[in-house]
């Protein structure tokens, strides 16, 4: 008896942002879905062609596996999304890359553990994972599938790499938040005058702090008189705080530091090239691109510390990797 395959499943493995190229991952039964959308009844495993796309875009098109293929036309939003649309009318689903099994999406995957790796780097958004999770496949071949409780707890910070963390400036309004954050992101994203309280609402932006990307968040300045707009952005700003990975306190030499709803991982002194500040844990002028660097470098390595980075243990970075050591039968 011939085993059933399951109907074709599509999953987009590049990004919705428009490209030179998108790859629409196909698996299950795409013996009769290439034909259905190339026009063409010859799909040997191992093929590749160049081929039109449900007569929409030219494209390649491989079948490495035997239930699996890849369509590559132009990344456009709109081809990559008329496409999808001829697929599911040929009956096929199109779903999230999480809900399609990494070992089905990488073939070409050694084993487990390497399909797994790939499927992570797939979805990583922070460039210091790359290198880590290509050794991951070795750390875990060489060992039992147990994950001991020091790996649950590297993995808590490694994770950072995969999801990106939040970090949030506090302070008094005119103490450089702004300044500081347009210098960082190279490019104006909060307006930055003397005028006190000008930033009357938070901004969220990802930014790349050498090498580990956070979701960065200026909020507005902390004022006695403040308006209700600008009490109800305080108000949202005050829930992000709480929620944040990483709270940065901002003072200036003339403000005080803010009276925050949780203790501040970095107290950082701006306007350093005015005069210093002893009680902060750096101080830095914001508008100098090195300085601003040497924050980043700061905030990095306090959210990723090099030595869990460089930790010769593993990183249970998913769950069908191995068990937690409580379930481990005994040696």
């Amino acid at each position: 008896m011939n085993p059933v395959v399951p109907a074709a499943r599509c999953v987009v493995l590049t990004s919705p942002a428009p490209g030179a190229i998108a790859i629409l991952h196909l698996v299950g039964d795409v013996a009769a879905t290439l034909p259905a959308i190339t026009g063409r009844d010859d799909w040997p495993v191992g093929s590749v062609r160049l081929v039109e796309i449900a007569g929409i875009d030219a494209g390649l098109v491989t079948r490495p596996a035997v239930d699996v293929a890849q369509c590559m036309p132009h990344g456009g939003p709109r081809v990559v999304q008329r496409i999808l649309e001829t697929l599911e009318e040929a009956g096929v689903t199109h779903h999230a890359p999480r809900e399609v099994d990494p070992r089905l999406r990488y073939p070409e995957a050694a084993d487990d553990a390497e399909a797994l790796t790939l499927a992570a780097i797939a979805r990583a958004r922070s460039p210091l994972a790359i290198d880590r999770l290509l050794d991951e496949p070795r750390r875990w071949r060489a060992g039992r599938r147990v994950i001991a409780d020091a790996d649950v707890e590297r993995g808590r910070t490694l994770d950072r790499l995969l999801t990106p963390p939040t970090v949030v400036l506090a302070g008094a309004p005119n103490v450089g938040k702004s300044t500081l954050t347009n210098t960082l992101l190279g490019r104006v994203v909060a307006i930055a005058r003397d005028q006190p309280g000008t930033t009357r609402d938070y901004t969220a932006t990802e930014v790349d702090l050498a090498g580990l990307v956070v979701v960065w968040h200026d909020t507005p300045g902390r004022r006695g008189d403040a308006d209700r707009l600008e009490r109800q952005a305080l108000a949202i700003a005050e829930r992000v705080i709480a929620a944040a990975d990483y709270v940065v306190a901002v003072a200036d030499p003339d403000h005080e530091w803010p009276v925050l709803s949780r203790r501040a991982d970095l107290r950082l002194a701006t306007k350093a090239d005015l005069r210093p500040r002893p009680d902060a844990d750096l101080a830095i002028d914001g508008r100098s691109p090195p300085e601003v660097r040497t924050l980043a470098l700061r905030i990095r390595d306090d959210l990723v510390p090099p030595a869990i980075l460089a930790d010769p243990g593993r990183w249970p970075f998913d769950a069908r990797l191995g068990r937690p050591s409580a379930q481990a039968p005994p040696d």
